[in-house]
């Protein structure tokens, strides 16, 4: 990348959020005027390799740096254009099960075009295998697989802070306007029944934090600790796309899973084939320590499109659940 670019860039970030904001390794920049560019550096970024990347990662977010491009370096004007890497794998349907990261990264960069494609173009190359991806998906069949019991403490610092969110009384569900807030909706997708022969999106731990019902709407939240990633963008973004064609889009290839699930997931599963889920609500859920400076409501706002719509909230939690407190 030129140096006159780099310093446009990193200007205007820091005119918007103070110093300390640096360019995220996994991508390179090019372009002038209002048509910027961001390439990934390698195939990892796209999932693909012997160590993808997991989407939350600077080298494979595009999401959260495609919009801060667009939101505090073109302020709203211009477009963004993302390429790939030269001497991809040839698409192939294989693909898709052997590589779940890139399974998952297509679905990612479909659904990001169609939300901002006021400003956001995809390369001739990844448009082509986006758009051959979503043709997949609407040939065929696809559920998720189950949470198979309680949700368990694993001795993070996100995950205590979880658990105390979804405890009964829990302040947090009480703001959402939801009954009840569960932990770890599995985000896998399977084609026909849950087989790793059929997975499509990577399965295993991968899960929402926390969700919860209220009304016509399924809000899902990102929870973050002490950790300032603008990945938590591009993971919101994909969970709360993932619930809208799971649970609340009528027709399309994907189906709730139809076995018992644990953690609230056959209430959700009855909402959903009644026909009684309309929206989907996004958050954020952040503590002082894991606010990116780039990532700002007016950032959030451009993610804003019909039925599913984000938002934030700042928390603030000590070592018991009782002090927990919003803000």
């Amino acid at each position: 990348m030129d140096k006159p670019l780099r310093r446009r860039i990193l200007t205007a970030w820091k005119d918007a959020c103070g110093p300390g904001v640096r360019l995220p390794g996994g991508f390179r920049f090019s372009g002038e005027g209002d048509a910027l560019t961001m390439a990934f550096r390698t195939a990892e970024g796209l999932g693909l390799g012997d160590a993808p990347c997991n989407m939350q990662e600077d080298a494979a977010a595009f999401e959260g740096w495609a919009l801060a491009l667009y939101v505090h370096c073109l302020h709203g004007a211009g477009t963004v254009r993302l390429e790939g890497p030269e001497g991809l794998l040839t698409d192939a349907e294989a693909l898709y099960t052997e590589y779940p990261h890139y399974s998952r990264f297509l679905y990612r960069a479909r659904r990001f075009s169609q939300v901002c494609g006021r400003w956001f173009r995809l390369s001739g190359g990844l448009r082509a295998r986006a758009e051959r991806f979503g043709g997949f998906l609407e040939r065929g069949v696809f559920t998720n697989n189950l949470p198979s019991g309680p949700a368990g403490v694993k001795g993070t610092l996100e995950s205590a802070i979880e658990s105390r969110f979804a405890e009964a009384g829990s302040p947090l569900a009480a703001r959402l306007g939801c009954g009840a807030l569960y932990r770890q909706l599995p985000v896998g997708l399977f084609r026909g029944s849950v087989a790793a022969k059929n997975r499509i999106f990577t399965g295993g731990t991968s899960a929402i934090d926390l969700w919860g019902l209220s009304g016509d709407t399924l809000t899902v939240l990102e929870l973050k600790a002490e950790n300032k990633m603008v990945g938590a963008v591009t993971e919101l973004f994909f969970y709360a796309n993932y619930v809208y064609d799971l649970f609340v889009k009528p027709g399309g290839g994907f189906r709730p899973n139809p076995g018992h699930g644990a953690r609230g997931y056959d209430a959700l599963r009855t909402a959903s084939e009644a026909g009684t889920l309309k929206r989907v609500r996004g958050c954020l859920l952040l503590d002082q320590e894991s606010c990116h400076p780039l990532v700002t409501a007016a950032l959030l706002k451009e993610l804003d499109r019909g039925p599913v719509t984000y938002g934030c909230i700042r928390y603030r939690a000590d070592a018991s659940a009782e002090t927990i407190s919003l803000g």
